[in-house]
């Protein structure tokens, strides 16, 4: 599995990346056809609250694509819900 992490609008911390390769580390146990996963963090308007997305796409076999997309408060948050919404997803991908 190949893990691709890219920031927009801003300088990501060496802590923030631990913390993105430590959450998608543990998404393969929900299904372990995973070819690759590209992160996209993005800072939206940094004057306004819920101003940072994080964006998942995980890639399976036969160049199925899943992604999940969410905003919040900080990357964390935005990256924990984004996998949560891709949980579902992935276990029914392995289940076809």
């Amino acid at each position: 599995m190949e893990l691709r992490i890219e920031a927009i609008r801003f300088s990501m911390s060496e802590q923030l990346r631990e913390f993105v390769e430590k959450k998608t580390g543990n998404i393969t146990r929900f299904n372990d056809a995973i070819t690759d996963i590209d992160v996209t963090l993005r800072l939206l308007k940094p004057e306004s609250n819920l101003n940072k997305e994080a964006e998942v796409r995980v890639l399976l076999p036969q160049k199925k694509q899943l992604v999940a997309s969410k905003v919040a408060d900080t990357f964390e948050q935005a990256l924990s819900d984004a996998l949560d919404s891709l949980k579902p997803m992935l276990e029914k991908a392995k289940n076809k």
